[in-house]
């Protein structure tokens, strides 16, 4: 099972986000999009594992999920990954309370007690919009992100930690709920 944990985003900003993405793929870069049920922010991603562990892992984020609280957040633009030749399209997320960037540090420190690896990137709370393939008309697509980075506005409480199963298929991943945890208990 190849898994990660993460928060959801409020359905009612689903329409600021399908506006952005129609606007960036105007721009014809050669990009995988994502749609409303693959828009979350991933707190760490687990990888492949089995199921003992991933009762485990479950286990774990139940417990940080626990200790927490609601977090309130806010989107904050537009920005990219990768550099010069960008990789990844997301929506900036800014963590007011500051509550998934502290469960996203504790999940680190549980998941290495379970033995994954350590997460070699800081965590940066985005919200993932496209995967580029090539670079294609990437001046377009770096111009309309540019553009459009000042429309992405919208606040939501985060209630809860997720544990997902994605299945890659060649359309795109998709994401099974495995196991749900309230933040605050």
């Amino acid at each position: 099972m190849r898994l990660f944990i993460a928060v959801d985003t409020d359905p009612a900003l689903h329409p600021v986000l399908s506006r952005v993405v129609e606007h960036l793929r105007s721009a014809g870069a050669d990009a995988r999009w994502t749609g409303p049920e693959q828009w979350h922010v991933t707190l760490r991603f687990i990888g492949e594992t089995d199921d003992a562990m991933a009762g485990r892992v479950a286990g774990a984020m139940r417990r940080i999920a626990a200790a927490g609280q609601p977090a309130a957040l806010r989107l904050a633009g537009l920005g990219t990954f990768g550099g010069p030749k960008p990789r990844v399209v997301a929506a900036k997320v800014d963590d007011l309370s500051g509550v998934i960037s502290a469960a996203a540090r504790s999940l680190e420190g549980e998941v290495r007690l379970l033995g994954f690896a350590p997460e070699n990137r800081p965590f940066t709370p985005h919200i993932t919009l496209a995967r580029v393939r090539s670079p294609r008309n990437a001046a377009a697509l770096a111009d309309a992100v540019r553009c459009e980075s000042a429309s992405v506005k919208g606040e939501w409480l985060a209630s809860e930690l997720v544990l997902y199963l994605s299945t890659l298929k060649p359309g795109g991943a998709e994401y099974e709920a495995l196991a749900r945890a309230r933040l605050g208990g």
